[in-house]
Parts: structure tokens; sequence; C-alpha cells
């Protein structure tokens, strides 16, 4: 049994129904907004609805539909070939023969689901009475459930989202599957843990009795219903040169690390007699060409036995077989869909449609504002926010760095790889000005990159306050915050510190922060901060944005309006 096929309609922006087959590999195509996100959301909906529904007409049914549902139809393609097959046509005969008037047998099945408020309603066979005795009512409602039950168990649907972090895929999806395998073995040695935790017990119980508690007495122990929770975390290292954990890596070898563990996953889920579909959501985010190609490999290997959709806007993951490819945009803010009658002709419109801008591939804005991470975000759009409420600063002077998109990354390792792999690129059809802090990995990361790029040839300029701004010289984003805020955070948590020291005349020296305790001290600070009425205490953040407005400004005048649409 395999999905033929998907029909769509009012779910966010798909409002007239949208159909497509489902070959082993399908991509689908086109620009950010389009609606490709919201084709691979319905399908996940489809599957997960009975179980985890997410459905919530509040925000996916479409705007001003009053009367109608959303509806989503899957069809499947039964072969009889496995036994499993067989059992499933009998009891959807059984289905069909109880209707009063029982419709004609079709070699493809079709499931549709809608919902009733939130409420997810399965049906087989939507357009027919059921039948109106009682009996045979409950009979149908029995026989339906079965099938519902055979369809959710035998398919194992997978939805990737671009949202979704490779550290989240790994927990969300690979641990699961790990700890499968691992527990049996668990379970295995309870006996002997159980056996060191009872001598344990019993020297409790003795202390109890030396002190007249004869009555009292203690038990420790593991039961096979808690050994879930005793493996609670599995590192995933990968090697190159230094073996360090899946996070730590940079973003196109971890995307190629999970896709392969996806693989396996596939491999483990087929053999227990699974179908599997997998539902990608642009794989090609921060992916080096070459690594590109790899991960392209491995999603082919995916489509040989199982079923991958995926949403894309990068030629790179666009095959070569026409069938397999279904162009998306959107018109008159409705998602429609199109096809292409060869490959030269998808190429051409699926260029002319996303404008083969490099830029698009990584979902960038007009001007862009790169930081290390979002809580360096959510601080600078926080005190930007307040300075300009309280009066401190004029908005002209910060209007560029207001309106400008800021993208986030893992840390200053994977902001550096993105800018070594992609600014050459990017700058030419965009602003995208880089924030580094000013500490010794931001500084070195910072020099590495102005070697590379002023090596290419031609050279690719970066220049200070023009391509990227350094903060507050040797301190991290944390050394923005004014003395007086620095020192009330190491008082009331010298512990989080890993350093810290101010000189002889009591201004703060460079400090470091534990990684784990980061957020702890930044949202300290940053309430410290947002009660301050002292426009003093916001100097060195607003610097800090006036030079990265100054800078989107520099490079919006050097465009010239020939290079910025």
């Amino acid at each position: 049994m395999r999905i033929s096929g998907v029909r769509i309609r009012n779910y966010r922006t798909i409002r007239n129904e949208i159909a497509f087959d489902l070959p082993n590999l399908l991509s689908i195509v086109g620009p950010n907004n389009a609606g490709k996100s919201n084709i691979a959301r319905a399908l996940e909906i489809f599957f997960s609805g009975r179980t985890h529904n997410k459905y919530d007409p509040k925000t996916d049914m479409p705007f001003g539909i009053q009367k109608e549902k959303t509806s989503i139809t899957v069809s499947f393609k039964v072969d009889g070939a496995e036994p499993w097959d067989s059992t499933f046509i009998d009891l959807h005969d059984q289905l069909r023969n109880l209707h009063p008037d029982p419709p004609s047998k079709d070699a493809i099945v079709s499931l549709n689901l809608y919902f009733n408020d939130k409420k997810p309603v399965y049906q087989f066979f939507g357009n027919v009475k059921r039948p109106t005795d009682g009996a045979k009512n409950a009979q149908y409602s029995r026989v339906q459930n079965d099938l519902l039950d055979m369809i959710f168990e035998y398919f194992k649907v997978y939805y990737v989202p671009s949202a979704k972090s490779f550290s989240e895929i790994f927990s969300d999806f690979i641990f699961p599957e790990l700890k499968a395998d691992i527990n049996p073995t668990v379970v295995s040695v309870i006996p002997q843990v159980n056996k060191i935790l009872s001598s344990t017990s019993n020297e409790i119980n003795q202390f109890l009795s030396s002190a007249g508690l004869q009555d009292i007495t203690t038990s420790i122990s593991i039961s096979e219903s808690s050994v879930d929770s005793l493996v609670s975390k599995i590192d995933f290292m990968i090697a190159d040169n230094i073996s360090t954990e899946l996070s730590r890596k940079g973003t196109g070898i971890q995307a190629t690390a999970i896709f392969a563990a996806l693989r396996w996953i596939d491999e483990r889920k087929r053999s227990a007699g699974h179908e599997v579909l997998w539902i990608v959501e642009e794989p090609e985010s921060y992916l080096h060409p070459e690594l590109t190609r790899t991960v392209n490999h491995l999603i082919s290997t995916l489509s040989d036995r199982s079923t991958v959709m995926l949403t894309t806007h990068s030629l790179a993951f666009v095959p070569k077989t026409v069938e397999n490819v279904i162009g998306c945009e959107k018109i008159s803010g409705n998602t429609t869909l199109t096809r292409f009658a060869n490959f030269n002709e998808a190429t051409y419109r699926i260029k002319k449609s996303i404008g083969v801008r490099f830029s698009d591939y990584f979902n960038l804005a007009g001007v862009n504002v790169a930081v290390e991470g979002k809580s360096d975000r959510s601080i600078f759009e926080s005190v930007l926010k307040a300075a300009l409420k309280k009066g401190f600063v004029e908005a002209s002077s910060v209007s560029k760095v207001a309106a400008a998109k800021f993208i986030t990354f893992s840390g200053v390792r994977d902001l550096a790889e993105f800018v070594r792999v992609t600014y050459e690129f990017v700058s030419k059809e965009c602003v995208f000005v880089t924030v580094f802090d000013g500490d010794e990995a931001g500084v070195k990361h910072r020099k590495d990159l102005q070697g590379y790029l002023s090596n290419r040839k031609p050279p690719v300029p970066f220049q200070s306050n023009r391509d990227f701004v350094s903060v507050r010289s040797n301190f991290s984003i944390e050394g923005l915050f004014p003395d007086w805020i620095i020192k009330e955070a190491y008082k009331s948590f010298p512990a989080s510190f890993k350093s810290y020291s101010e000189d002889a005349s009591g201004v703060v020296e460079p400090f470091q922060i534990n990684d784990m305790q980061k957020s702890k001290i930044q949202d300290f600070m940053l309430d410290k901060l947002l009660s301050s009425d002292d426009k003093s205490d916001y100097q060195r953040f607003l610097a800090a944005l006036t030079a990265i407005d100054g800078s989107i400004q520099a490079l919006l005048s050097e465009s010239s309006g020939t290079i910025f649409d």
C-alpha cells in the first residue's frame, strides 16, 4: 500500500482545491510565501490529527470562509501483494457493503479528513449515506476505526520543518529509536542494580533501627516502568579532525549527519514492515554546495524505498524527471500549483518565479542584520524599542536597523561559516551587516573572514562599520550593559561567571559567563536596563545600534539603486 495522491482545500492560503500525485520523490518548488509549507503542514496534520491534532480554525481556515470546512484527502493504492493489503481490502469491502447503496469498488482507496470546529473527522465514503440501522451503524463505526488503526499504524510519517534545529530533529526522531534499542538491555540489568540499591536501603534501615525507629524501613529500587526515564540523554558526536557534539559542528556537517541518521530510521521502519513518508522543508538551508550534493544523494536514497516530499526554492533539489516536480505560487492570495511539460520548461519557470537570487535560498530580506544567537536579537530589539519609547534616541538615526530583518545563528562559528560561504553572493543582492561580539572568539572569526574574503578573486570587501560591526572591544554582548548592572549581576550570581574583575578605578574588565547560565544573566541584565530611565545606561547599546544603522545606510547608498530591489 502506497500513497498515490493528495487533495487539499480551505487550509491557510489554499482556498481552491489543489491536487497532486505523490510519487516516491516530489519536489514542490516556488518562491518564499507561496504556500509550500502549508501543503507540507496539511499532509502532516492528516497523519497526526487522530492522536496529536494541531488544527486550529482561527489560524488554519482561510480568512473570509464561513460555511465551508478544511478538507484534506489522501488516496492510497493497494496492490494486494502483502498479507496486510489483503486484510485491509477485506475490511474496506466490508465497510463499503454496509452502505444501504454500496458504492462501486475502486482500486484506489481515498480517505478524507475534515474538521467540525477543531474536531477531526475521517471518512472513507464521504458522499455516501451510512447505514441508519443502529446495529449496522455501530458495526460501520467499528470497521472504519479498524481501518484507520491499520493505516496510521502502517504509515510512519516524519515531518521535518525548516524551523526545527538539528538538535531538535535528533531529539524528536533519532533519540526515541536509540532508546528503543537500549531499553531491553537496561531492563536486563535491573535485578543487579536493585541488588545494589537493596544493600543501600538495608544500611539505612540499620541506622534507623539504631536510632530507635525499628518500625520505619526504607526500600530503594528501580521498576521496569521507570526504565524509560533512566536514559535521558545520548551524545551524538561527530569526528572530523576533532570529535565534538553535533550542535558544535557547522550547520552543513550537522545537516549531512542528520540526513544520514534519518536514512537509518527509514531502514528500521521498512524492516519492521512499515511504509515511510518523509516531509522535508527546505533541506538546502545553510548547506555548502558540496554538502548540498551529499544531502541530495541521501534524500535520493530515501526515495528509493520510501516516499519523500520536499518543499524548496533551491534548484539543487529539483529532480531531473519532470513528473517529480510541481511549481507552487500564490495568485491573489491563493496558493496554486503548476505542472510542467518538460524539464526545460520547469527550469525556466522556476528560475523566473524565484528570480534566481542567491539570497532567496536563505530567506533573506532586502536589509538584514546577522547576529550570533537568538538572545542577541532579543536584546537588541528590546533595547531599541525601549530607547525609542523613552526618547533616548531619534527615530531617524536608527530607522534602518529598526526596519531590518535580524538573522540568528547558533553561535559565532555558524555565523562565520555562513558569511564565509555566502557573503560574496548575497552582498550583491541585499544589505547584509554582520554583528560580531568583541570577545576573543568574535575577533578570531572576524579576522579569519577578512583574510579569506580579501583573498578571493576579485577580493570581496569586508570592512568595519560597513559590512560588519564589532560591539564593545574585548567584550561579548553582555559588555554593552552599564557597569553597575554587570556588577549587580555578578553580586547576585557569582557562580554564573567563569571570570570577573574590576580595575583599580572600579571599571569592569572583560569577563566571561558560563554558557549554561547566559540566558539567566542576560534576562537579569535586560530587566534592570529596561527599568532604568537614565539615558547614559543605554549609551553602549545606542552606539552599537547607530553603528549598525550607519552600516546599512552606507551599503544602501553604494548600491545606487542598481543592485538591491
